[in-house]
């Protein structure tokens, strides 16, 4: 996704704009304002400019605040989105990439063992022909717009365990060594081994980077990474 585009106001600026065209938006203002124990806040200011672009200032009542930034509101909501969820996710121990998918998960460690059956259910649910998703890496290209077009929640709520098993069989695939699902020995998780121990492929992680982006998803990108980390790893052994 290409960067957002934003643009910088001087406090005098953003308090213009904010007096003369600007809705508060009541919730996102309540959300991004800094409280303290001391009953002492800073606040963060939320405005809707021409029903598309956001109004963003900072630290209004500081000395040194009330700079102002104006953002598209598509970008901004995903912003405060994401925000919503690392806290949700803080709050309630989900901490980690494994504790993140193990919440959301319908099938846990039984996945590797399902394989066939959550690949079928996840052409299904993005409604497209099973043979789209034909574990090429070309294909996530296809997978990253269907996911983001159905939506990072309800991608957790409903295909994360199915994008954690093609992502997985993406890997087993196209590696020229033979490599299979298991259980990783110390904390339990599925995993994808190689020969050398403690050396795994983690689809769970890479589904769980690209889900709680919100700004973009890129498989492709993400799977590429784990490649080129597993194959460093490899070359010191």
């Amino acid at each position: 996704m290409k960067k957002p585009n934003i643009q910088k106001l001087s406090k005098k600026e953003a308090f213009e704009l904010a007096n003369s065209e600007g809705l508060l938006h009541d919730e996102y203002t309540e959300f991004l304002t800094e409280k303290f124990d001391s009953g002492d806040f800073i606040l963060n200011q939320v405005f809707l400019i021409n029903n598309n672009k956001i109004l963003y200032i900072r630290e209004v009542n500081q000395k040194r605040g009330g700079q102002g930034t104006i953002f598209e509101k598509h970008y901004f909501d995903n912003f405060v989105l994401k925000l919503k969820r690392m806290k949700a996710d803080k709050e309630n121990g989900r901490n980690s990439n494994i504790q993140h998918w193990f919440f959301y998960s319908v099938w846990k460690n039984s996945i590797i063992n399902k394989v066939e059956e959550l690949h079928n259910e996840l052409a299904k649910k993005l409604e497209i022909e099973l043979s789209q998703l034909d574990f090429s890496t070309k294909s996530l290209d296809l997978l990253s717009k269907l996911v983001f077009d159905f939506g990072n929640e309800k991608s957790m709520l409903e295909i994360y365990d199915n994008l954690v098993v093609y992502i997985g069989e993406v890997i087993r695939k196209n590696t020229k060594k033979e490599i299979n699902w298991d259980l990783e020995s110390n904390f339990n998780f599925p995993i994808i081994t190689t020969e050398f121990k403690n050396i795994n492929f983690n689809p769970i992680n890479i589904v769980w980077e690209e889900l709680t982006n919100y700004e973009n998803i890129d498989f492709r990108k993400a799977y590429g990474k784990e490649m080129r980390r597993i194959g460093t790893e490899l070359n010191y052994k």
